[in-house]
């Protein structure tokens, strides 16, 4: 970034003056050695007017920016667009998802597809732009190994002990070399009295935990608590590394954002049915166009120099990313801090009077919802109108108020809530029930179950896909997972003992989130006076704990006739 080079340059030029100024020694007519400091010329004043000015035009370069390419988070999204093609929603998903990380209820991302379809490079491609300290990337890892690669050790009181260590390994070592016996002795016992009560730490807190292959069941055993939010620190037994076989107590602090990238029938797996209550399940985009747009991209990666990569990404604006990165997980760590939850949705409860709420699986669903939709609210806290309450203890609190454009975003984001991953529900409904309907003509009895073979359905795949498959594929992608789910069923032909025939197991309830907007503003007369009024009811609750102080935006405190002008 042009911006953060010349602070780099300016650094280089202020720290030698600096460093003049202060070591500069002269020697008085008595000849005694004294410090004097240096008045003319004032280097130091000039130095510093110097990073004043490159602070001053890296801000202003920043807001002309913003004016003239978008906010912060639609840049990064353009930019990505530019990497990821034509995956725009995937992008979006794990975008949310990865900042989720900074708040207090991260979000947990299935990114499930068949092989080549472009889930695992999506991921990566947005993972690259945050911080490599808080993205943990992880093939088929055992849960061992991701407790040792990641761990520190500390001692009984929670301070890490590893310095000490390592002081310790020195001094037995100088100790040895001194023929000291006795100190060797004493260091040698301490360093045993240390490492017997010491404990492993692992902490996600603020971490992406991804997973570029599907985990081990035994990873995920582990992770299920975790994944859960059950408790801030969850202790596990685990085995030395050193061949000791010692049981060594571990602790896992926190909760990451969790992205498995699988292409397998997870449903096969025995804990999978725990799994999916805990995450959002989501595919990449599988159109024929996208294959294309990828190739081209292929292209100019393989065919350019290096020296000339500018013809296919933007590197500048790769810095600006990863800048606004940076800034916008201090901005959500800021106002997440303490656990604290920073959101006010005014909305809340009429979105539960129009989310669907006929099964259990809806509370999960409407959970989701509200997570995404929380963190849409904190990524857009800058340009939202806020409320600062301050404690009877003085302590400030700054909370952001949900807008009808962050709701809207999120039902853009995720389309549509339903129990199946979008790959396996557009299949199921595009390709099944399609191929079923079709069939049913030749049926004479309309009470007859009416059976498809995985050839029709592979014939059905390539007429409305335009991409060529195999009845095999068709199987081991779609056919297999839908069956364990239920929605499809599946009998061995009579007259045919390797073929089987396939029919409607049950149908799909599809949420469809397109018109929360639109249900909202119908069910609210006067949207700005309706949030001004939860503004005050908060602050009559909670007057015995302390008050609201003001309510404001990006330009200052709104007074109740500015507050209603402003667009929900």
């Amino acid at each position: 970034m042009p911006n953060l080079c010349m602070f780099l340059c300016s650094c280089w030029i202020v720290l030698p003056l600096l460093w003049y100024e202060i070591t500069v020694r002269t020697k008085n007519q008595t000849g005694k050695g004294e410090v004097e400091k240096m008045s003319e010329p004032n280097f130091v004043d000039e130095a510093f007017d110097i990073v004043g000015k490159v602070f001053a035009n890296a801000h202003q370069n920043t807001i002309q920016k913003i004016e003239k390419d978008g906010r912060p988070l639609q840049q990064i999204e353009n930019y990505l667009d530019t990497i990821v093609k034509k995956d725009p929603i995937l992008v979006r998903q794990i975008l949310r998802v990865c900042f989720s990380a900074y708040t207090n209820n991260p979000i947990n991302l299935a990114v499930l597809a068949p092989t080549s379809e472009g889930k695992t490079y999506a991921t990566v491609q947005v993972t690259n732009l945050f911080p490599s300290k808080d993205v943990i990337a992880v093939g088929r890892m055992s849960p061992t190994a991701l407790i040792h690669q990641n761990g520190i050790l500390i001692d009984e009181n929670g301070e890490e002990i590893g310095e000490r260590l390592d002081e310790l390994f020195f001094e037995i070592l100088n100790a040895k070399k001194e023929k000291d016996k006795e100190l060797a002795r004493e260091l040698q016992v301490e360093e045993r009295e240390i490492k017997s009560t010491a404990k492993n730490l692992v902490d996600l807190t603020g971490k992406i935990l991804l997973f570029l292959d599907n985990p081990q069941p035994a990873t995920y055993e582990m992770l299920k608590p975790i994944l859960s939010h059950d408790k801030k620190e969850i202790q596990y037994k685990t085995t030395s590394t050193d061949g000791s076989l010692k049981v060594k107590e571990t602790i896992i602090r926190g909760w990451p954002a969790t992205i498995i990238c699988s292409a397998k029938n997870e449903a096969k797996n025995e804990v999978w049915d725990e799994i999916t209550s805990r995450f959002f399940m989501t595919s990449p985009n599988t159109d024929v166009t996208k294959y294309k747009a990828a190739n081209y991209l292929t292209a100019d990666k393989m065919g350019v120099p290096t020296w000339a990569d500018n013809l296919y990404t933007d590197n500048e604006q790769k810095k600006y990313c990863e800048f606004f990165i940076e800034k916008l997980k201090e901005g959500i760590t800021k106002l997440c801090e303490n656990g604290h939850n920073p959101i006010f949705n005014p909305y809340r409860e009429k979105l539960v009077e129009i989310f669907p709420s006929s099964q259990g699986i809806d509370m999960r669903h409407f959970n989701r919802f509200n997570s995404f939709c929380n963190i849409e609210t904190i990524l857009h806290a800058g340009n939202n109108v806020k409320i600062e309450w301050v404690s009877n203890d003085g302590i400030r609190y700054v909370s952001v108020i949900t807008s009808l454009k962050d709701i809207d975003e999120t039902a853009k984001i995720l389309k549509e809530i339903n129990v199946l991953p979008p790959d396996k529900m557009k299949f199921f409904e595009k390709i099944f029930k399609n191929c079923i309907m079709e069939n049913l003509d030749s049926y004479g009895n309309k009470e007859d179950i009416v059976l498809v073979t995985s050839k029709e359905l592979a014939d059905q795949y390539t007429k409305v896909f335009k991409k060529p498959t195999s009845p095999k594929k068709i199987v081991e992608n779609y056919l297999e997972y839908l069956v364990d789910e239920g929605f499809v069923e599946s009998k061995s032909n009579p007259e045919n003992k390797s073929q089987n025939y396939y029919s409607l197991g049950g149908d799909v309830t599809i949420h469809d989130l397109s018109k929360c907007r639109l249900a909202l503003i119908d069910t609210i007369d006067t949207i700005p006076l309706y949030i001004w009024l939860g503004v005050a009811k908060l602050g009559q609750v909670s007057t015995k704990f302390g008050k609201v102080k003001r309510i404001f935006d990006k330009n200052g405190t709104l007074n109740f006739k500015e507050f209603l002008k402003k667009q929900p």
